[in-house]
């Protein structure tokens, strides 16, 4: 949640923001658009945030990745492949030493 809304990822591989007035800013289809996930026991991680990008991981033995999303628009910034794995860790964001990293497991 922040002053633009609440963003949500999904088991279903659905990200989407809703704004706080309920109406729903911008939605897509993670599983649609790079793959289908295989863990039995389903997708656990969830997202973390910075001013402006939402991070979303996804460590699965079928696709994995790590996503960086534009928060206002819903369109990647960047894309960073992963080994698949299986792994229910979800992204932090920090600050060291002046400069923000995200950081995952794994």
């Amino acid at each position: 949640v922040d002053g633009r809304g609440v963003y949500a990822f999904f088991e279903s591989g659905e990200l989407a923001r809703v704004g706080h007035d309920g109406r729903v800013a911008w939605q897509r289809s993670l599983v649609k658009e790079y793959g289908a996930y295989a863990n039995e026991f389903g997708i656990g991680h969830s997202p973390a945030q910075n001013d402006d990008t939402l991070f979303v991981l996804v460590d699965d033995p079928g696709v994995a990745y790590l996503l960086a999303v534009d928060k206002r628009t819903g369109r990647n910034r960047w894309k960073v492949e992963r080994e698949p794995r299986k792994s229910w860790t979800s992204p932090v964001v920090t600050r060291h030493r002046g400069r923000e990293m995200v950081l995952t497991s794994a």
